[in-house]
């Protein structure tokens, strides 16, 4: 299996509907979601 990073998103609801589009277009594809959860923290 060859990993691709395909897009960065700032929100889940982004990275859905970017899924919902790869599984219509390679409907036969398998996909795998990974979440990043490290942000830096903004401190004043």
């Amino acid at each position: 299996m060859q990993r691709v990073t395909v897009a960065k998103f700032h929100t889940r609801f982004d990275e859905d509907g970017q899924v919902q589009l790869l599984r219509k277009l390679i409907p036969d594809a398998k996909f795998m979601v990974f979440l990043d959860c490290q942000r830096e923290e903004i401190m004043i």
